[in-house]
């Protein structure tokens, strides 16, 4: 599932060169509008406006489990209205405390190790066919 080269390989041999946009998640977390418009760009777009960047799925934990539940779901949404928790804003600035951002851990070295003895030889073939330099993946 992780063999990104040999992905990338089997579509240089399916389509022209030109055809193709190898897009990576490192460029898009840190420069997401740049990224946006060479997409649209490359499949000949113009840009839309008023486009939100927000960022999405960040690791995140959750201090009271109770709270959330009464704050996500449907069913705790009826007990907010009781607890005088309808106020959108309010609940918002409640769910963004209750679900702090973590800071992700790093990988065991032994795991990290095993993961970089298995993708090397795809990672160099990734970056001979994407043009870049992915050393930083194989540290």
């Amino acid at each position: 599932m992780g063999m990104l080269g040999a992905y990338a390989q089997k579509l240089y041999d399916q389509f022209p060169q030109d055809n193709i946009k190898l897009l990576f998640s490192e460029d898009l977390r840190h420069n997401t509008p740049e990224v946006y418009g060479e997409v649209l760009e490359f499949l000949g777009l113009a840009p839309f406006t008023d486009v939100n960047f927000t960022e999405m799925n960040a690791n995140r934990a959750t201090r009271i489990k109770l709270l959330a539940q009464i704050l996500e779901r449907p069913v705790g949404q009826r007990y907010a209205k009781l607890l005088g928790l309808k106020d959108m804003p309010f609940r918002r600035r409640l769910r963004r405390w209750n679900q702090p951002r973590l800071k992700r851990e790093p990988l065991p070295p032994e795991f990290k190790q095993i993961l970089v003895d298995t993708f090397t030889d795809d990672v160099n073939l990734l970056a001979k066919l994407s043009g870049r330099n992915l050393d930083h993946w194989l540290q």
